[in-house]
């Protein structure tokens, strides 16, 4: 599937982000936040995938790897935060 872009790509954006606010709506803060950790890992771990793949294909990881420090980093800020609310 090829990556869509431009103003077709907003849409799908705004659409995404639409049913993503649907389908939040009555949920808990807590719910929310575990959800939040749930996508987070799996962006982790996808990106994990991809860097491997491009590894082993003998391509640059230098920027997959960034990418993967920041999806860190938002994992541990998600898992942060679901942390707060346990203990509330």
């Amino acid at each position: 599937m090829t990556p869509r872009s431009g103003p077709d790509r907003e849409t799908d954006a705004r659409n995404g982000e639409a049913a993503l606010t649907n389908s939040m709506q009555g949920k808990s803060k807590f719910e929310i936040a575990e959800w939040a950790v749930h996508i987070a890992e799996i962006h982790v771990l996808r990106q994990m995938e991809l860097i491997e793949d491009l590894r082993r294909d003998g391509h640059s990881i230098a920027e997959p790897e960034r990418l993967l420090r920041l999806f860190e980093a938002t994992l541990e800020t998600h898992q942060q935060t679901l942390d707060k609310l346990r203990s509330v």
